[in-house]
């Protein structure tokens, strides 16, 4: 399992910036519709999503639809 539903976005705050709301499978990317970033704080049009508390980048767009996402584990796409 590359990501599990309810695993935490991080970044340097105390509380999680995000959350994964499905699992992701190794070898799937990660769309969109896996990731929320508590609001207010994604711009998907401009493909990146930031804590809104810190500001810092926490998830990033690349391709079509796939996602990078920032975890305890690192970063995850």
């Amino acid at each position: 399992m590359k990501a599990h539903k309810g695993e935490e976005i991080i970044c340097k705050c105390p509380r999680p910036a995000g959350t994964f709301l499905s699992d992701v499978d190794q070898g799937s990317s990660i769309s969109s519709e896996d990731i929320a970033i508590f609001s207010p704080g994604v711009a998907d049009d401009f493909g990146w999503g930031v804590c809104p508390k810190c500001g810092e980048e926490v998830a990033q767009r690349y391709g079509a639809d796939q996602w990078r996402a920032k975890t305890k584990r690192g970063w995850l796409s």
